[in-house]
């Protein structure tokens, strides 16, 4: 008898071993042996003989279902029954409580769009009001009369009675529906709280009666089992007595195979003795696990049920106390609302006092601009005045640091080309000479203020000799011109409309030159090389190979981007310095930013090899000295000694020879020759 677990439900088989022809697992053998049998039978119905049916020729069946299986079924179906009904009915406290917490918040919802739209229609109902009220206040401030003045105000503030009566109506409406929200959250939670205690008390009602069930199930359970092991030890016997019985009478023949049998026989019931109370043991251990785990899950819902119940209270209090400080901010802000309105007030009169100290006070305020702008003119002049003065002395006192600059460097040089070449005895490679000059020409030239060339450009004719025309870079005199002409023609937006006004009148050149200076300003073009940047993007390169080259100008409608082009590649050096200040027109800008990078160049013209090589000498010549210095402590240390060495002979050959040591018993003299006698090797 074997157990088999199937859907959850142990099934009992009744096996037979071994397994052989048509109870065989293999389809093949089966088909065999079924062939095998009706051979026989045809055999035995030709010969004329009786069959004689044997037991591979009888089909095994199946016996009837044992009454342990239908008692694992029935206890398996009782489990699952109890198990649903517990479900349904803690669903079912579940889904009520659902059910009123969606009617409860739907019901919320309705009357927060009520609030919502009464604070709405108030909100409009008040801001018209006080629209009145405040087109009232210009036609009572015309009245001259006590009276009537008396009565317009009388009437203004009754309009605002009227707004305030309107606000705590509605105030007084939200307070009762906030206090019948606090009452109905104390219903929710008592409800709720009745609903967790009819839970619980469902809860522990069912897991009592399941516990019960279950001991009674596992009761029935076992003795279904032990019946049925009974009757199986009867059938067995009853079994092996009748197979006794048949094999006695052929005892002699057959005798050890019988014993050989019914030792097998015995071990096979052994087995299946263990296997049964294996089974037993798991399906009881089972089920009491599941005993356990129930009862740990009950005692986690009262935990769980115990916390919510805190977190509850715990909110209440919160609200409550929310509920208070809303009413004090609520106070606070209709005293804050009355102070600010006396602030309004204030502001309005001391803003028409200040409008017109600030009428008078621009007057005055013009005049001194007036007053100041001619002196800001006259202080132009000796600016310019000073700036050519302070240049020049910039110039020589520059030169002077330069030719001491140089001049430091080249001893610097030197004294690296001597430990190069005399100390380490390498060959030296000094820098190259055009270092030491601080500006080239093509610098001086790039410096060019714009408005130079500005005046050179305009006078190029198409007439005028190669040579000369090469104004800017390498593109001709004459192109240059027209890119510009072409420029003032399409750029004139970024012109104020009177400055285009006030040069109408002028001629031709004059006119383009001041339109070319405004807009070299607004570009932030100040030197030859802008201009030769911003030539370059409105006009089209030659062809590669072209002689003479070829150059061609953009197409008016692609002024603009090239405009922005420009723009992008080229940063404005002094943006947001007023250009009184700059002066970009002197080209000294260009300059400086040279002399700097040949400062900064002058000042690392010593290689960073050689800096390191110089340490690394420095390094050997100091643990040189540090050695020297030990050797020289090791002398005066040996010197020292030997001073030492010698006052010590003389202190001893005195101890020694003092006439103290007459008098002792045990003279010192006796203790060192005793000490520094040898030892008896007998002793």
């Amino acid at each position: 008898l074997a157990w088999q677990l199937e859907g959850g439900v142990l099934r009992a088989r009744m096996s037979v071993a071994p397994k052989k022809g048509v109870d065989s697992d293999l389809a093949e053998e089966r088909i065999k042996a079924r062939r095998d049998r009706i051979a026989r039978r045809v055999a035995a119905a030709e010969a004329g003989v009786a069959h004689v049916e044997t037991e591979e020729d009888v089909d095994w069946v199946d016996p009837t279902p044992h009454r342990s299986n239908l008692k694992i079924e029935e206890v398996a179906e009782a489990v699952d029954l109890a198990r649903e009904d517990m479900t349904q009915k803690v669903s079912l406290v579940r889904a009520t409580a659902d059910l009123a917490d969606s009617q409860r918040r739907q019901a919320e919802e309705e009357a927060r769009d009520a609030r919502r739209h009464a604070l709405v229609t108030d909100r409009a109902a008040s801001q018209k009001a006080a629209e009145e009220i405040e087109s009232k206040w210009a036609t009572a401030l015309a009245l001259n009369g006590v009276e009537d003045l008396a009565e317009a105000l009388e009437a203004q503030r009754a309009a605002c009675d009227e707004i305030l009566r309107r606000k705590d109506a509605l105030a007084e409406e939200f307070r009762k529906a906030l206090k019948d929200k606090d009452n109905k959250y104390v219903e929710e939670q008592r409800s709720q709280s009745s609903d967790v205690q009819t839970i619980l008390t469902t809860m522990a009602t069912q897991s009592k009666a399941i516990w019960k069930d279950h001991q009674k199930q596992l009761e029935d359970l076992e003795g279904a089992f032990l019946e049925e092991r009974t009757e199986l030890l009867d059938h067995t016997k009853e079994k092996w007595t009748g197979y006794a019985d048949h094999r006695r009478q052929d005892e002699e023949i057959q005798a050890k195979e019988r014993l050989k049998g019914i030792s097998d026989h015995e071990d096979r019931m052994d087995h299946l003795r263990e296997k049964e109370a294996m089974e037993y043991n798991a399906v009881k251990a089972k089920l009491t696990h599941d005993i356990h785990q129930l009862e740990q899950q009950v005692e986690l819902m009262r935990a769980t049920y115990q916390l919510n119940s805190e977190k509850l209270d715990y909110n209440y209090q919160v609200l409550k106390k929310r509920s208070e400080e809303n009413a004090i901010t609520i106070s606070q802000q209709k005293r804050k609302i009355s102070r600010m309105q006396d602030q309004i007030n204030n502001l309005r009169l001391r803003g028409r006092k200040q409008e017109k100290d600030g009428l008078s006070e621009n007057a005055a305020l013009t005049e001194d601009f007036k007053r100041i702008a001619d002196r800001f003119k006259e202080l132009q002049k000796k600016f310019r005045h000073f700036q050519v003065a302070d240049n020049t002395q910039y110039e020589e006192v520059f030169a002077m640091n330069e030719e001491a600059g140089t001049g430091i460097v080249k001893e610097l040089l030197a004294v690296d080309q001597v430990i190069f070449e005399q100390q380490l005895g390498l060959k030296w490679k000094g820098p190259d000479e055009s270092v030491f000059s601080s500006l080239s020409d093509e610098v001086i030239n790039a410096g060019r203020p714009a408005a130079d060339v500005l005046e050179s450009v305009l006078e190029v004719n198409e007439d005028t000799d190669a040579a000369e025309a090469v104004v800017v870079g390498e593109i001709p005199g004459h192109v240059v011109k027209q890119a510009l002409l072409l420029l003032a023609d399409e750029a004139e937006f970024l012109l104020e409309q009177r400055l285009l006004g006030l040069l109408a009148p002028l001629e031709e050149k004059q006119r383009y030159l001041m339109k070319l200076d405004s807009i070299f300003k607004a570009l932030g073009v100040e030197n030859e090389e802008s201009i030769h940047e911003l030539v370059g993007h409105l006009v089209i390169p030659p062809e590669e190979g072209a002689v003479p080259p070829v150059y061609e100008l953009i197409a008016p409608n692609q002024v603009n981007s090239a405009l922005k082009d420009f723009v992008e590649s080229h940063a404005r050096p002094n943006q947001g310095v007023p250009e009184e200040a700059t002066h970009p027109d002197d080209g000294t800008a260009l300059v400086a930013r040279h002399r700097d990078d040949y400062w900064t160049h002058l000042a690392h013209i010593h290689p960073d090899l050689h800096t390191r090589i110089w340490d690394a000498v420095q390094d050997g010549l100091m643990k040189y000295e540090e050695v020297l210095e030990k050797r020289k402590k090791s002398i005066e240390h040996c010197e020292d000694l030997e001073v030492q060495n010698a006052e010590l002979k003389q202190l001893l050959q005195q101890y020694m020879t003092s006439d103290i040591n007459k008098a002792l018993v045990i003279p010192p003299t006796a203790v060192l020759t005793q000490t520094t006698a040898p030892t008896p090797t007998a002793q």
